[in-house]
C-alpha cells in the first residue's frame, strides 16, 4: 500500500474523529487570534540579549544552544528561537500559530494510534467513542496551559508533546514486535536518543521511565514465553537511553535553590506537602488556575485526586484486560504524566510550596496522562460475545462526560479572559516604543529576569528590524503607531 492509499484510509476509517480534531484546532487559532500579540515573554527576553548579537555576527555556534541553566538544556528552544530570529524576523505569533499547527498534527497521529474499536458494535458505541475523542482533542489544546499556548514557548513545548507520542507508540510497537530485527530496533534507539539529547530537556526522565518501566514489564510477564529471545532488543534501546542520558547529563548545572535538596524533598513527602503539591498539579488538567483564586487551592487538589481515581481505575482495567488492550501505548502516557509530577515536585514544589504546583504551564504534562485513561477506557468499547457489557458504557460516558465538562468551564473562562490577555500584550508593545522613558518597574510585565535585558533586546530588535520593529524606517525613528517620527 503506498502512501496516498494509506492516507485515504486513515482519512475513511477516522473521518469523524478528524472533523472533531479539525474543529477544536479551529477554535484554538481563533482564540490566539484574539489572545496573543507580537510580543516577547519571559525567558525570551534573556535569549534575545544573549544570542541576537551572535546570530547577526557569525557568532552562533553548538555551544551557543548547548548551554546548560537552571538543571536543563534548551536546544530545541534556543534553535526554534533562531530560525524565527533569521526567517521571520522574530515574529513571536509565527511561533505561537507553529506551536498550534504542531499540535493538530500530534491529534492526527493520536487518532491514527487509537484506530476505531467500535467499527460494528452499534450506535452507543460510536457516540462514546466520539465523545472519547471530544475530550482527548481538548486536553491536547487545552487552554489551561495558557500561560505557554500564549507566548513563543508554545512552539518547543508542542514539538517537544509531538515527539513524546511519537516515540512512545513506536517503542510500543517494538514492544509488541520484537522480531522485527535490530536494524530497526536500532533506528528507534537513535530516534529516541537523540529526542533525550535535544528535544525532551530536562523531562527526558518522564519519557524514558515510562517507556523503560513498561519494557521491564513485558520482558517479565514474557520470560516465560520469550526467555532471554530478544534480550539484544532491549540491551540496544537500553544502551542507547544511556549513552545519550549521559551525553545530556555530563557538565550540566543544578536546578536553583532546589540543588541536592534531597533532604528537603523527603521532609515534604513524610509530611504530606508532597501529596498536597501532587494532588494540585494533577488538577490542574482539568481546571484553570481561576478556580484556585476563587475558591482556594483545595478545590484544585480535590480535582486532582478525581483524576488520580481515574487513573487507578484505568489502570486496573488495563492489567485486568490486558490481553484485550494489548498497546503499553496508554500506560506509557500515564507513568509519563506521573513521572512528570515527581520531577516537578522536586525542582519547583519543593522549593516554592504546594500552590506553584497549580501553574497553567504544568498542564503540558499533567494532560497526557488523562489522554491515556481516555485511551484505556475507550478500548474496552468491544464486545463480550454478542453485547458489550453496560459497565463498560457507563465507564466512558462517566469519563467523557466529566473530563469534557471540566474543560468547557475551564476552557470558557480562559475565553473570557483573552481580551484582556490581548490587551495587556499590546500595551507591553506601546511600552517597548517608548521604552527610553519608562522607569524598571514600569517593565515587570515583560516578565523578564532583569530590565536590562528588556532593554538590551529593544535595541537589538530596532537595530537588526525584528518584531514589532521590522518595518522600522532607515532613519531608526518610529513613533509606535506604525508611522514614520519626523523630526528637524
Amino acid at each position: 500500500m503506498n502512501i496516498s492509499q494509506h492516507i485515504t484510509s486513515y482519512t475513511k476509517r477516522h473521518k469523524i474523529g478528524i472533523c472533531i480534531m479539525a474543529v477544536v484546532f479551529f477554535v484554538d487559532l481563533i482564540y490566539l487570534s484574539n489572545t496573543t500579540s507580537n510580543v516577547p515573554i519571559m525567558d525570551y527576553w534573556r535569549y534575545g540579549d544573549e544570542f541576537l548579537y551572535e546570530i547577526f555576527n557569525g557568532g552562533i555556534w553548538f555551544d551557543t544552544f548547548w548551554e546548560s541553566i537552571n538543571g536543563q538544556r534548551g536546544f530545541l528552544t534556543y534553535l526554534l528561537f533562531f530560525i524565527n530570529v533569521k526567517f521571520f524576523h522574530w515574529n513571536t505569533r509565527v511561533a505561537i500559530f507553529f506551536g498550534s499547527f504542531v499540535t493538530f498534527l500530534t491529534g492526527l497521529l493520536l487518532l491514527y494510534i487509537m484506530d476505531s474499536n467500535a467499527k460494528g458494535q452499534g450506535r452507543k458505541a460510536k457516540i462514546l467513542e466520539g465523545a472519547i475523542v471530544t475530550g482527548v482533542s481538548m486536553l491536547l489544546f487545552n487552554y489551561i496551559q495558557w500561560e505557554i499556548k500564549v507566548i513563543e514557548f508554545a512552539a518547543p513545548f508542542a514539538v517537544i508533546t509531538f515527539f513524546v507520542v511519537l516515540n512512545m507508540w513506536l517503542g510500543d510497537y517494538i514492544l509488541n514486535h520484537l522480531d522485527i530485527g535490530y536494524g530497526k530496533i536500532f533506528g528507534y534507539a537513535v530516534l529516541l536518543g537523540l529526542s533525550i539529547c535535544f528535544i525532551y530537556s530536562a523531562f527526558f526522565p518522564a519519557v524514558v521511565g515510562a517507556i523503560g518501566l513498561c519494557g521491564m514489564f513485558h520482558f517479565f510477564v514474557q520470560f516465560k514465553k520469550d526467555g532471554f529471545s530478544y534480550i539484544g532488543a532491549y540491551l540496544i534501546v537500553g544502551a542507547g537511553i544511556l549513552l545519550a542520558a549521559g551525553f545530556y547529563l555530563a557538565g550540566i548545572q543544578g536546578i536553583s535553590g532546589s540543588d541536592f535538596n534531597l533532604v528537603e524533598f523527603g521532609k515534604s513527602i513524610l509530611d504530606g506537602e508532597f501529596f498536597k503539591g501532587y494532588a494540585v498539579y494533577l488538577g490542574t488538567t482539568v481546571l484553570h488556575a481561576l478556580f484556585s483564586e476563587k475558591f482556594g487551592i483545595r478545590v484544585t487538589g480535590l480535582a486532582g485526586c478525581a483524576v488520580a481515581l481515574f487513573y487507578l481505575i484505568s489502570i486496573w482495567i488495563y492489567l485486568k484486560h490486558r490481553e484485550q488492550i494489548k498497546s503499553y501505548f496508554p500506560v506509557m502516557l500515564i507513568v509519563y504524566s506521573l513521572l512528570a509530577g515527581v520531577l516537578l515536585s522536586y525542582g519547583r514544589g519543593n522549593v516554592y510550596g504546594v500552590a506553584y504546583m497549580a501553574s497553567s504551564r504544568y498542564a503540558f504534562q499533567s494532560k497526557m496522562g488523562l489522554i491515556g485513561v481516555l485511551l484505556i477506557f475507550k478500548s474496552v468499547l468491544k464486545a463480550d460475545g454478542q453485547q458489550i457489557a453496560r459497565w463498560r458504557y457507563v465507564l466512558n460516558a462517566a469519563a467523557a462526560g466529566c473530563v469534557i465538562g471540566a474543560l468547557l468551564a475551564s476552557q470558557a473562562a480562559e475565553f473570557k479572559l483573552s481580551p484582556y490577555r490581548r490587551a495587556n500584550y499590546d500595551a507591553l508593545i506601546e511600552t517597548m516604543h517608548h521604552i527610553d522613558s519608562k522607569e524598571d518597574d514600569e517593565l515587570e510585565g515583560f516578565q523578564a529576569n532583569t530590565p536590562e535585558q528588556v532593554r538590551n533586546t529593544v535595541e537589538y530588535m530596532k537595530m537588526y528590524r525584528l518584531g514589532v520593529f521590522a518595518n522600522l524606517p532607515p532613519d531608526g525613528r518610529y513613533d509606535g503607531t506604525g508611522r514614520e517620527a519626523h523630526g528637524d
